[in-house]
């Protein structure tokens, strides 16, 4: 009976050890650009950026909102969801889901109006 015990704990720690080995994706630069992330291989003046990478379908997200353009102050009020790629207007009847940018659509698509992400 122990060396059932034995076995399976040998069996269930070479599964995680195997699990532990698997190489996790690099954070990439996203630009945040007609209410899309694009992934570009550096920053470039007057455009917003995210760094993080997708696993899964989600996005995991590495840091703020970086980039020199200006925030926005006018348009639709609402959040733009990282992981879906899709803007909600404030009005939307359910709550952002993780990771998101609170900001504005505008003419231009959607602009953060704050750095952080929440």
């Amino acid at each position: 009976m122990k060396i059932g015990y034995l076995l399976i704990l040998v069996i269930l720690g070479m599964g995680l050890l195997a699990s532990c080995g698997k190489k996790m994706e690099e954070n990439k630069i996203y630009l945040i650009s007609n209410s899309q992330l694009q992934e570009v291989d550096q920053e470039s003046l007057g455009r917003f950026y995210v760094k993080g990478r997708f696993e899964n379908g989600q996005f995991f997200i590495s840091g703020l909102i970086v980039g020199d353009a200006e925030l926005a102050t006018q348009g639709i009020p609402g959040w733009f969801e990282l992981s879906a790629q899709k803007f909600y207007s404030q009005q939307t009847a359910q709550a952002p889901v993780s990771p998101y940018v609170v900001g504005y659509m505008t003419d231009q698509g959607f602009v953060p109006s704050r750095r952080e992400i929440y």
